[in-house]
């Protein structure tokens, strides 16, 4: 099967100054309306969604990726900078076939799934032997193109890549008919379930692709954890960096929940207990990624407020907190009583060490595994232009040059407090070189204690 990609057209409505350090590319697995199984679409705004994947809330994958491009302006967050939909299961397109003189004209869906045959299309008579060619999606005509030639309204509705693609084929039998609200057939499909052969199938299309955040439209058995937490290990082998955020049962106890997360421990999964609002874990999930994803990569989550937050499920006493958080499971909690909002506590990801007193301790913060894996990339991307463009003559130095530079912009940029690079030659193989990388990145300010003298005045 050949992997295509299939890229939208974007519109934008007012220009966002994009902050420096942001990672926000985000997977999404699922379910939605329009779409063709195992192809990868790209939505950079949130306007193209109807028109790319579809937005009816019957399928988990659009209510999720309301919650990926959800903005809070207090705090100059703008959620997902891109969304990758990825469709698990079969799918097959609509179309409609009518006749013209000289051939057949057919119309089939741009993305599979059963919306399609809600279109019904007319080619009527238009003035001067023009047509009119119209596509109504049951309530209202999605494309209207008025007395225009049959080569002029192919040539339309194709280059405008929205909802439908006509070819003309050749029928020296066929006359034309005019047809008014004829129904598309044939559009079908099936969910797909996650079974660990299919979430390996579906990864697998994007292997070599770069993403930040992998996310699911439904939540997992917990019997594919260690599937996930693999394959994100290997993709960083490989120089793909990514992580991915899993709910945990909300209605299982503190025990059970910290047993599922030692059953799977990995440094590029992230858990979360509880649910926000009327949202599911899938959707809770998709709205801290959103969150995440619009943050940069050096600014913590720990005690982000999500402004928009009104309830969580289950709310969580502090010991409770406190326990599952040295887990490596992510908890949120009400910042204050009077103000009424909900922060993240502490976002740990789920890989745990051993504390100087014994004790079980988080080994890892999101934000330093965001800001190491954004200089990974970034580094990666040098690495890459050069090999591309210097087919013949190729330095140590030179590469060495740019790295350095890319380094320190980083640096300059304050995403990392400091990177160290070095370059020598395999000794195995002179054609290879060896690099080791150091990051530093800056550590999290948790509390200011006090050290107050108050002087009382002589008299």
């Amino acid at each position: 099967m050949i992997r295509k990609f299939a890229i939208t057209d974007e519109f934008v409505e007012e220009e966002i100054s994009q902050r420096s350090g942001i990672s926000g590319v985000v997977l999404l697995v699922g379910d939605f309306q329009k779409a063709d199984a195992n192809t990868p679409y790209l939505i950079t705004n949130p306007r193209n969604i109807p028109d790319t994947v579809g937005n009816d809330p019957a399928y988990t994958g659009s209510k999720c990726l309301t919650q990926l491009f959800k903005k809070d302006e207090e705090q100059n967050n703008h959620g997902a900078s891109a969304v990758i939909p990825l469709q698990m299961g079969t799918r097959t397109r609509a179309s409609c076939t009518v006749d013209v003189d000289g051939g057949e004209l057919e119309a089939e869906t741009l993305a599979g799934g059963v919306w399609g045959n809600k279109l019904r299309l007319s080619l009527t008579n238009g003035l001067d032997d023009t047509f009119i060619f119209t596509v109504s999606d049951g309530t209202r005509n999605i494309i209207e193109v008025p007395n225009k030639s049959l080569d002029s309204i192919i040539k339309i509705v194709n280059g405008g890549k929205k909802h439908i693609m006509l070819t003309l084929t050749e029928d020296t039998n066929k006359t034309f008919t005019s047809v008014t609200n004829q129904a598309f057939t044939g559009g079908s499909e099936t969910k797909g379930s996650f079974t660990i052969q299919n979430l390996y199938t579906v990864l697998n299309y994007l292997n070599k692709d770069k993403y930040n955040i992998l996310l699911f439209s439904e939540k997992l058995g917990s019997n594919l954890f260690d599937v996930i937490g693999e394959y994100l290990d290997e993709r960083y082998a490989k120089g793909k960096q990514s992580f991915s955020i899993l709910p945990l049962t909300t209605t299982d106890n503190k025990e059970t929940k910290i047993d599922t997360a030692n059953s799977a421990r990995f440094e590029r999964v992230v858990y979360i207990n509880q649910t926000i609002n009327d949202l599911d874990e899938a959707e809770t999930c998709a709205r801290i990624a959103g969150a995440i994803a619009g943050l940069p990569v050096n600014e913590s989550l720990s005690e982000y407020v999500l402004n928009d937050i009104t309830s969580i499920h289950p709310v969580l006493s502090e010991d409770d907190i406190e326990d599952l958080t040295a887990a490596g499971i992510i908890c949120l909690e009400l910042k204050d009583t009077f103000s009424q909002k909900y922060q993240v506590y502490s976002s740990v990801t789920s890989c745990i060490d051993i504390g100087k007193d014994g004790q079980l301790v988080p080994q890892g913060e999101l934000h330093g595994l965001r800001s190491s894996d954004y200089c990974f990339d970034k580094l990666n991307d040098v690495e890459d232009n050069y090999l591309a463009k210097t087919k013949v003559k190729r330095s140590k130095e030179i590469l060495k040059s740019a790295l350095d530079k890319a380094a320190g912009d980083i640096v300059k940029d304050e995403i990392v407090e400091s990177i160290e690079l070095s370059l020598e030659i395999d000794p195995k193989n002179p054609k290879n070189l060896i690099k080791d990388r150091e990051i530093k990145v800056f550590n999290i300010l948790e509390k200011i204690h006090n050290r107050d003298k108050i002087v009382w005045e002589e008299v």
